[in-house]
């Protein structure tokens, strides 16, 4: 019992050694028999050493074993448009990597997915995976799931998603909802509403409702002016 005890005490001295020395050589190991977090580890190592083909592998077995951001990254491996990994494309493998991560509730994941759609010419689930990664609160993906929806002429859907857009500190959100107020087929316009959202998005750097505020300041300023002198 004696000598069992002292050959398990070296074997975990000796992978706590590997641990501090040779992290990469233990993931890799723990990769090999299943463990997610060891590939997700190894795969980061493999990203530091550059070697962005290799790093694949590993970070599709943890994609499958359920983490999210390996599968997000897979899907950057394998969609990679602007070359920045210089790996084998293939954009069937990164659609399916970041839906996998937009399940899993990686937003920016929901958004690519939403664009290889939309370059696909596939409206449904472009407009699906721009609201999913609305929902989990990215701006942007609010903002486009504003304009799939005003291309299909659902204009309170689109309001209700330029709204959002706004909330998340986007000025061009910020300013469609100004536009929205203003137009009819939005509804009965809103002038007093539509102000206050192009003054937000004034706020937040868009010219153009900086300029519609400033010429609504310039007439009320006027029309003040004009009731003062009759009185």
């Amino acid at each position: 019992m004696k000598i069992l005890a002292s050959i398990a005490a070296l074997i975990v001295a000796a992978y706590l050694l590997a641990q501090i020395f040779f992290p990469q050589a233990v993931s890799f190991v723990g990769c090999g028999i299943g463990r997610a977090n060891s590939c997700e580890d190894y795969g980061a190592y493999l990203l530091e050493e550059r070697d962005y083909e290799a790093a694949k592998k590993p970070f599709e077995k943890a994609c499958e074993a359920g983490l999210e951001n390996s599968c997000a990254i897979a899907g950057d491996l394998y969609y990679d448009e602007q070359n920045l990994y210089k790996t084998t494309k293939d954009k069937g493998k990164s659609a399916r990597f970041y839906s996998k991560a937009c399940e899993l509730g990686a937003a920016k994941a929901c958004y690519n997915a939403a664009i290889i759609s939309y370059k696909n010419a596939d409206k449904k689930n472009t407009f699906a995976f721009f609201a999913k990664s609305c929902d989990l609160g990215l701006g942007e993906g609010c903002l486009n799931a504003a304009v799939a929806s005003y291309e299909e002429k659902d204009y309170q859907g689109a309001l209700k998603f330029f709204l959002k857009s706004c909330d998340a500190a986007l000025a061009e959100g910020c300013q469609r909802v100004g536009l929205a107020y203003s137009k009819k087929e939005f509804g009965e316009p809103d002038l007093d509403k539509a102000m206050i959202y192009y003054d937000k998005a004034c706020k937040l750097g868009a010219e153009f409702s900086c300029n519609v505020v400033a010429a609504m300041n310039k007439i009320n300023a006027s029309e003040a002016n004009a009731t003062n002198a009759t009185k």
